[in-house]
């Protein structure tokens, strides 16, 4: 079992380091408050990093796609079984990130309606495009 489990491991973690760019963090910090944050902001630069980048984030379940209860045994392949039955780590922000780019539709900017930008490869997967709700 042991022996199993080191295999594993080590092919995860593999896994993870081959499909991530070079250059991705690898060092997270979670659950700063707003009163904190300008703090580890200068704690961080203090000690040597640079383009310290803070960014919001929450967690949040798929429930409904168009009105219909999303429901795993409704998805044709298990990658997509599975993420439907968990929570996502999910962040917000009006200005798009100069990493990112739009790959269909518009970015929402500043508007006022409840609007959402996802992933395209994650899109595909559960089968959700441009206007759906």
């Amino acid at each position: 079992c042991l022996l199993l489990i080191a295999m594993t491991r080590n092919d995860l973690v593999q896994g993870w380091r081959n499909s991530t760019p070079p250059d991705a963090p690898n060092e997270f910090l979670i659950d700063i408050q707003p009163d904190e944050r300008q703090a580890v902001v200068d704690y961080l630069t203090t000690h040597g990093i640079a383009n310290v980048a803070l960014e919001p984030m929450v967690r949040g379940r798929l429930v409904a796609i168009d009105g219909k209860r999303v429901v795993p045994e409704s998805f044709k392949t298990n990658d997509a079984r599975r993420l439907v039955d968990r929570e996502f780590n999910l962040s917000y922000r009006s200005t798009l990130p100069d990493d990112n780019r739009v790959a269909s539709g518009k970015w929402y900017g500043t508007t006022t309606r409840p609007e959402i930008s996802i992933e395209a490869g994650l899109a595909k997967l559960i089968d959700v495009k441009v206007g759906d709700t």
